[in-house]
């Protein structure tokens, strides 16, 4: 079967849904630069917006992260207080909180976005992803494969280059940035489907 994917703000209790940005649910269907869907979620992301420096997941429905696994945030521990659910993160988060933004990253935006982990002290450049390898503008993004839960448990998943990365910033503190940040040490996933 194939698994669905809800990008959920943890620190917030919040997430964005990709049928608002006419984008499939399933990872492989919006994990792509350009794409509005994902694009809304890293402008989120950026200095001066709500979800910046905030912990992601980008949970699967087949996801086995509980928000319990994230004991840390204020609003995580409201919500397993009023709840104490142990459900995973996709059936907190279809439930909860969803946003519709509209501010998408530009193409320019796009094109200089740097992925910070401030959690692992490491950072990602979009742009790099597959340059070499382009077909088109098909490159994948690399956001949403490292923030992933549940990945390799459904149809739709990604399975290719690196795979074992994938879910390796999950739950992290994570923003979109412009520039590469001092003292960070920089990962190059290069996620390429097989």
């Amino acid at each position: 079967m194939g698994q669905y994917y809800i990008p959920t703000n943890i620190s917030k209790i919040q997430h964005v849904y990709s049928h608002d940005y006419e984008a499939g649910m399933k990872l492989m269907e919006h994990s792509w630069i350009g794409n509005d869907f994902v694009g809304t979620v890293m402008k989120l992301m950026m200095p001066g917006n709500p979800w910046h420096k905030d912990r992601l997941v980008w949970a699967g429905d087949y996801g086995e992260k509980k928000l319990g696994d994230f004991p840390d945030s204020d609003a995580v521990k409201d919500v397993i207080n009023k709840l104490q659910s142990d459900s995973n993160i996709f059936n907190l988060a279809e439930d909860n909180n969803k946003l519709k933004p509209t501010e998408k990253l530009t193409d320019e935006e796009w094109s200089k976005a740097v992925l910070v982990n401030y959690t692992r002290k490491q950072y990602v450049i979009v742009d790099k992803a597959g340059a070499e390898e382009a077909d088109g503008d098909w490159r994948i993004c690399q956001l949403p494969l490292l923030c992933s839960d549940g990945n390799g448990n459904g149809g739709g998943d990604y399975h290719g280059n690196n795979e074992d990365l994938c879910g390796l910033w999950c739950g992290d503190s994570i923003g979109v940035e412009l520039c590469i940040p001092d003292g960070f040490e920089e990962l190059i996933p290069e996620f390429k489907e097989d």
